[in-house]
């Protein structure tokens, strides 16, 4: 049988480990509204899905939750440096499994994929959840994750990258938005914005994902005509979502890049603007 063309990546934030009112952080994964984001993963039939704020869960509860979207292999990062968990799950083998807590705020998780998608054969992905606070750390996350990328295709020369989930940095990609919107001035009435969002100069810091693109690594989001705003959602949580902003990302090396179309995409619905406080992010990579 002839494999999909088509690779197909969803990196989603799910907000506290799909809590809601009638469940607590311990049993946050067998919720009603965690079950709305397992049907919305199962119809995505995605080949990888990476997953931010897994609080509370554990490498069976990610198993079991992969199952019923179809995924049976998942790797977990438990062992964090908050309870911010996260996880990828995927329909193909993994190998090569890394967590690294060491220089992070939460922890970057690092898998190799064995696809089959029409000359696409070894994906690495990394997830990882940023800094929540200091764009200065977030800049030292940022260059951790180059040098581990760069470290390792020294060793496998032609493998393809993808650096994903809750950057919590601003893009410059999308600077006319933010100048048209003013948030500077916003955010300099808000101390952990300022800190968060703004260099010392008051400006917006893009430092952030210019450190990852110093690398190599690109943004793979198809359109910078307009915002693609991953926060705020109607799950309005978090009093950092002030603005439309676009906090959620896919990088790519230059190998993915150059052998195959890619296209990163906020999804903005009404079903997915109820299941977390961001809407999720699809990647499809295909033969051009």
């Amino acid at each position: 049988m002839a494999a999909d063309r088509t690779f197909k990546l969803v990196s989603f934030n799910i907000y506290n480990g799909g809590i809601d009112p009638d469940t607590t952080p311990e049993t946050a994964a067998t919720s009603a509204r965690m079950h709305q984001i397992s049907s919305f993963l199962l119809h995505q039939n995605a080949d990888m899905i990476a997953l931010t704020e897994l609080n509370h869960w554990t490498a069976c509860t990610l198993a079991s939750a992969a199952a019923g979207w179809g995924h049976a292999h998942t790797a977990m990062m438990e062992t964090t440096n908050t309870a911010f968990r996260m996880g990828i799950t995927s329909k193909w083998p993994m190998s090569r499994i890394e967590r690294v807590a060491e220089g992070f705020w939460h922890g970057m998780l690092c898998v190799r994929a064995h696809v089959d998608c029409d000359g696409l054969k070894d994906m690495n992905v990394v997830v990882t959840h940023m800094n929540p606070m200091s764009a200065q750390e977030r800049k030292k996350e940022a260059s951790a994750i180059g040098e581990f990328i760069r470290s390792r295709t020294l060793q496998d020369n032609g493998d393809c990258w993808i650096v994903t989930g809750d950057l919590n940095s601003l893009s410059r990609n999308d600077e006319r938005f933010y100048h048209q919107t003013g948030i500077t001035s916003l955010f300099k009435g808000n101390v952990k914005l300022t800190r968060k969002f703004l260099t010392s100069d008051g400006d917006v810091e893009y430092g952030v994902l210019t450190q990852l693109e110093s690398f190599g690594l690109s943004d793979l989001s198809s359109s910078h005509q307009a915002i693609d705003y991953s926060v705020p959602t109607a799950l309005d949580v978090d009093d950092m979502h002030a603005v439309k902003m676009r906090l959620d990302y896919a990088f790519g090396n230059s190998t993915i890049r150059d052998r195959f179309k890619c296209t990163a995409a906020i999804v903005r619905t009404d079903e997915t603007a109820l299941l977390s406080d961001h809407y999720p992010l699809l990647l499809t990579v295909s033969v051009p």
